[in-house]
């Protein structure tokens, strides 16, 4: 139904065909969401459930009209529920640390016995801090004088076609604490209708891909400066966070899945990035490797140099990207799709 609206003359418009489902979507979420008021103190125990709060009102009503009989009633119930709540609680911190391979987990009960409280620092009401802050993030690009032009595809090449199933176990995979983008679509509605949103989604992944063009929808950003000190002394001081949309990054995994099977045998064996059974860890290994066994020689030492580009991501040039990604073997419509993908991000 949106694709046939969306159409005209047999050419669909990509833009008003993701913006028509991604927007339904948010609209189904909004009709059936809850929304829920929760109020908390500064001095409130983490054991604290409903159910005691209850019974706190019912012992002070007691106390406040006078009844012996229901205030020790209400007293003892009082003290069962703590107990049990305590006991509850107490459990719930010991769940934290049974799967030492769960470091977020881990992470949670420590922060849950340590009552800790990441405070947000108040930020100033400076009307023309949100443009500073968009200057400053932005400096890369107002360097980059390079023109972005898709180069012509061969008549014999090769467009990327995803199918359902790929999408469906994508979207089946997604983490549902990811926090949503600007199109509101949350990663739980993802994954627990994977099953009535993969078709639909497929179409509009491949149809982009043919017509090597991201919906604005997909690419916009919305930034979040979180501070790294608690003080804000200058604009450096804040780091941005993008929130993109969880559709798009679906979308980005399926074709980095491609890319990667693509990729030839002569990459550098040191490399470790974006490699499959390679981490950072096997990097240190080698590295001390190296440097030890170098070491067990008498008069020896070992000097490293260790090189941090600034913005190494934000400063790559996209059209010098393509150019590269075309001499490694990809196919010129993907490249083209990429150079899209990469440029005219709002945020």
């Amino acid at each position: 139904m949106f694709k046939e609206a969306a159409t005209d003359g047999g050419t669909v418009n990509l833009e008003e065909y993701t913006a028509s489902v991604t927007g339904y979507i948010s609209k189904c979420i909004d009709d059936v969401t809850v929304s829920k008021t929760i109020t908390t103190h500064p001095n409130q125990k983490p054991w604290m459930t409903a159910e005691v709060r209850m019974l706190l009102r019912t012992r002070d009503s007691a106390f406040r009209t006078g009844d012996r009989a229901a205030l020790r009633k209400t007293r003892a119930k009082l003290s069962r529920a703590i107990r049990e709540a305590k006991r509850a609680h107490a459990q719930r911190i010991h769940g934290h640390f049974k799967d030492t391979g769960d470091t977020r987990r881990i992470w949670e009960g420590i922060q849950a016995i340590t009552n800790y409280r990441n405070i947000s620092p108040s930020c100033d009401s400076d009307a023309t801090l949100p443009d500073a802050l968009n200057d400053f993030y932005a400096w890369c690009e107002a360097q980059n004088n390079v023109v972005a032009e898709k180069p012509i595809p061969p008549q014999n090449d090769q467009v990327l076609c995803l199918t359902a199933i790929d999408v469906r176990h994508t979207l089946r995979g997604v983490n549902p604490r990811k926090a949503a983008g600007p199109d509101n679509i949350l990663g739980r509605v993802l994954r627990e209708c994977a099953d009535q949103l993969a078709d639909v989604l497929t179409d509009i992944f491949n149809i982009s891909l043919s017509c090597t063009v991201v919906p604005t929808c997909f690419k916009t950003t919305t930034v979040v400066p979180v501070s790294k000190k608690p003080t804000v002394s200058c604009l450096n001081n804040y780091r941005p966070v993008a929130h993109t949309s969880i559709i798009m990054k679906c979308f980005e995994r399926l074709v980095m899945r491609h890319i990667k099977t693509q990729l030839p045998p002569s990459l550098d064996a040191l490399q470790f990035v974006y490699r499959s059974n390679r981490s950072t860890d096997d990097a240190i290994s080698i590295t001390l490797h190296l440097a030890l066994t170098h070491l067990d020689k008498k008069g020896t030492y070992v000097r490293m140099l260790f090189i941090d580009f600034s913005s190494a991501f934000n400063t790559i040039v996209p059209q010098h990207l393509i150019g590269k990604l075309i001499l490694l073997g990809l196919n010129t419509s993907l490249c083209n799709w990429i150079l899209d993908f990469l440029t005219g991000r709002p945020q």
